[in-house]
């Protein structure tokens, strides 16, 4: 099963939609420190209040990661994981693949496994190319603070694509679950920043991954990091959940176009 799920991380990378989305994380690692080069001055002062500091390097890891990294994450997991197993059952060769030792359930889990992993190589790729170049480009840049303040979102990454692949599997049907897919991790990240900006919304906006990976920003000016590894973890168990159901309801899966 391993040497199944590097062949097809390895035939994943080398995708048209890969490639694609690896020059979306390119254009945001070079054009965000351009365009917060000189942020307004209203913008400024509201993060300065959500985050209770005026650092410029908080500004920028804040819209780094609500501007760019969860606007992609809104949608890449959708193209990477929103098609599992349905493109092979509309096209023909799921029958084919059902007729081998291996059953759906573990095909299923070998593919989301290889769309995790190439979505984790997306977002992890981005972020140490963006540690190397926002130290010449970010004032105040720091990289210990953003590595950890992204050390959540490296998780949402997973999350989200193991969200893609069980609505994949719940709808059964390739629109629906790419439009599912959307609808729902964009209103995920529509609120994402509920509990950062509202603090009496904080218990409830945990319950949202997407806020589970914006913890970091929380705890910028501490060393502290139990809560960022907590909220690393939570999100790890939604993921493992989450492949877990996507898994049971790939049973179900018919292996022919209905």
């Amino acid at each position: 099963m391993i040497r199944l799920l590097l062949i097809d991380y390895r035939r994943g990378l080398g995708e048209r939609k890969v490639k694609l989305l690896a020059i979306m994380y390119l254009y945001a690692v070079i054009a965000m420190p351009l365009v917060l080069a000189q942020p307004p001055a209203h913008v400024r002062q509201a993060i300065g209040l959500w985050l209770d500091t005026a650092d410029p390097f908080a500004t920028f890891l804040f819209a780094w990661i609500d501007l760019a990294m969860n606007k992609i994450v809104a949608f890449a997991p959708v193209v990477l994981a929103g098609g599992i197993l349905l493109h092979e059952r509309d096209t023909g060769q799921l029958a084919i693949f059902a007729a081998k030792p291996l059953s759906l359930e573990r095909y299923f889990l070998v593919r989301a496994l290889s769309a995790c992993a190439i979505m984790l190589t997306l977002h992890l790729g981005a972020n140490a190319l963006g540690a190397v170049l926002f130290g010449f480009t970010v004032e105040g840049f720091a990289v210990l603070p953003f590595a950890a303040a992204m050390l959540p979102h490296l998780c949402v990454a997973l999350c989200t694509t193991a969200l893609a692949a069980a609505i994949a599997m719940l709808t059964r049907r390739r629109s629906l679950s790419l439009a599912l897919g959307m609808l729902t991790l964009f209103s995920l990240v529509g609120v994402a920043l509920f509990g950062l900006i509202n603090p009496a919304w904080r218990t409830a906006a945990l319950f949202n991954p997407l806020s589970l990976g914006v913890e970091g920003l929380r705890f910028l000016d501490h060393a502290d990091m139990f809560p960022v590894l907590a909220a690393c973890a939570a999100l790890l168990g939604w993921t493992a959940l989450l492949l877990a159901l996507g898994t049971r309801l790939a049973r179900r899966l018919e292996v022919v176009p209905s």
